[in-house]
């Protein structure tokens, strides 16, 4: 009876022991992570951090999002693309490329016949001696050279429009085509024009003699304009436009050079036919000059 009595008792203590530890706990251990509120999942996940219990786990709050891993980057180098050759540059360089070839050979062909030519254009009596020999015959030569001056004029008038962008015609090949034309039809008709003027006028041998001045200045000027082509065509903006002013100079001194040359062949008709020499002046001198400055400008 007494030990039945002294089991009942130590069983009544040992469960208000258990109860008390029971209410002593801040914390119930079957409550989960996940649904604690977020006050307390703050408040937890800092208990842990700060814990040195490594199994300590806590889940992270439902806004939560990992950050992007910060990956070494190494440094980019920049590297400019090649550009397709273009059809206006392809066209410049075959025009250059045909310059240099042609002249070369003209030279080689030539080359007595260019320093009697360029001694003509400084002394006015080689250049009569010059006239008589390519009267007899010997003038072939001199049209051969003829034509570098066509095509260097031809370039430097294409390469100006060109460096101005001057909208002739849409398409630049037609653009070189026309401007090739307009070069050798106002020379060709020039001459054709001293040839009608020979056959009218009283004083044939000093109009022939004045194409034929016009023929060998217009050598020299064609040869010396392949340099300002070349710088033209390949060289900075500024240099480029430098060699625009510096061969128009040029052009405008050969021809005041050329026309004095011409008063001093015509100057025994001028008081007894002024007026045929001021038609002359008007038409073949002064017109194409302001129609080919009115063309550059965009004003014709």
């Amino acid at each position: 009876m007494v030990n039945h009595f002294k089991t009942q008792i130590l069983i009544i203590v040992l469960l208000f022991s258990g109860l008390g530890s029971l209410f002593a706990q801040q914390q119930n251990p079957f409550d989960l992570l996940p649904r604690l509120s977020e006050e307390e999942k703050v408040k937890t996940a800092e208990e842990a951090v700060n814990s040195e219990n490594p199994f300590d786990v806590v889940s992270p709050p439902s806004d939560y999002r990992p950050a992007d891993p910060v990956v070494p980057r190494s440094p980019i180098v920049e590297v400019e693309p090649i550009a397709p050759l273009s059809s206006k540059r392809s066209l410049v360089l075959g025009v250059v490329l045909f310059l240099l070839i042609f002249t070369t050979i003209i030279t080689t062909a030539f080359r007595s016949y260019l320093n009697k030519t360029y001694r003509a254009f400084l002394n006015g009596n080689i250049l009569n001696q010059l006239f008589r020999d390519s009267q007899s015959g010997n003038s072939l030569p001199y049209y051969f050279l003829y034509t570098v001056f066509f095509v260097n004029l031809t370039i430097f008038a294409f390469l100006w429009i060109q460096r101005w962008e001057l909208k002739v015609f849409q398409s630049d090949l037609y653009t070189l085509g026309v401007v090739a034309l307009g070069v050798v039809g106002a020379f060709v008709g020039k001459h054709l024009l001293l040839t009608l003027m020979a056959w009218t006028y009283p004083f044939d041998k000093e109009l022939k003699l004045y194409s034929f001045t016009i023929m060998i200045f217009s050598i020299v000027l064609g040869f010396a304009l392949i340099p300002f082509n070349l710088v033209m065509a390949y060289a900075a903006d500024a240099l480029a436009n430098g060699a625009i002013y510096a061969a128009c100079a040029m052009i405008v001194v050969v021809y005041l050079f050329r026309s004095l040359r011409g008063i001093f062949i015509g100057n025994k008709y001028l008081i007894s036919n002024t007026f045929h020499f001021l038609l002359y002046i008007c038409t073949v001198e002064v017109a194409p000059v302001i129609i080919i400055v009115k063309l550059f400008t965009g004003q014709l």
